[in-house]
C-alpha cells in the first residue's frame, strides 16, 4: 500500500485482469465502511506508475502493493 500526495489516505494496487484479486477489491469495497481504501489496477496509469515508483515491475502481477 501507497499513500498519494495529495494523502487521501492508502491506495491498494492490483492485478485488474484476475479474478480472484477483483474478488478481492469488491469484499474490501463492501467492508470498507469508512472509505479508507482506494484502489488502482496495475494495468491503469495510476497503477503502473506506483509499482514503478516503488521499484516494482507493473508487468509481473505476482507483485501487490
Amino acid at each position: 500500500m501507497s499513500t498519494d500526495a495529495r494523502g487521501d489516505g492508502p491506495i491498494i494496487v492490483f492485478d485488474g485482469v484476475c479474478v480472484l484479486c477483483n474478488g478481492w477489491v469488491r469484499f474490501l469495497l463492501r467492508h470498507d465502511r469508512d472509505a479508507r481504501y482506494r484502489f488502482a489496477a496495475m494495468q491503469a496509469p495510476a497503477g503502473r506508475a506506483l509499482l514503478v515508483a516503488h521499484g516494482l515491475d507493473p508487468d509481473d502481477p505476482s507483485s501487490f502493493l
